[in-house]
C-alpha cells in the first residue's frame, strides 16, 4: 500500500501551489506574515504539524527564509531528513518544482559526498 504523501507549505502565500499537488496533499502551516523576530511562535506553530509528519513527507519552501529555517531544523531534527520542493521558474512555461533530499547520519561529515540525493 502506497500511501499519499503530504507537502507541507511553510507560508501561505498569492503564488499557485497546484502543481504541487504532483507530490502529494497539500497543508499550509501558516498563512500571511509573522514577526521576522518571533522564532519561538514560529516553533510552536509548526510543532502541530511537523508532528504530525512522516518521513517521506515534503517541506515546500514559501515565506521568510527565517520561517524555511526554523521548519527545516524541526523537520531533520524529527526524522534524520529533509525532503524539500523548491520552485524552479521557467521563462517557456508556468515553472515546476523539484525535489531536493537531504538525509544527515549522525555526526556531520564535510568529507562525506553521499550526505545529499
Amino acid at each position: 500500500m502506497n500511501e499519499k504523501k503530504t507537502v507541507f507549505i511553510v507560508n501561505k502565500s498569492s503564488h499557485d501551489y497546484s502543481s504541487a499537488e504532483d507530490f502529494g496533499n497539500l497543508v499550509f502551516m501558516t498563512q500571511g506574515s509573522l514577526q521576522r523576530f518571533s522564532t519561538s511562535k514560529m516553533y510552536r506553530t509548526f510543532e502541530p504539524f511537523i508532528k504530525a509528519s512522516k518521513t517521506f513527507d515534503y517541506l515546500l519552501l514559501s515565506g521568510m527564509t527565517v520561517m524555511c529555517s526554523v521548519a527545516c531544523a524541526m523537520f531533520a531534527h524529527k526524522h534524520g531528513r529533509v525532503n524539500l520542493l523548491i520552485y524552479k521558474p521557467n521563462p517557456r512555461n508556468s515553472g515546476s518544482y523539484q525535489e531536493r533530499v537531504i538525509v544527515m547520519e549522525g555526526e556531520y561529515d564535510e568529507k562525506r559526498e553521499d550526505n545529499c540525493l
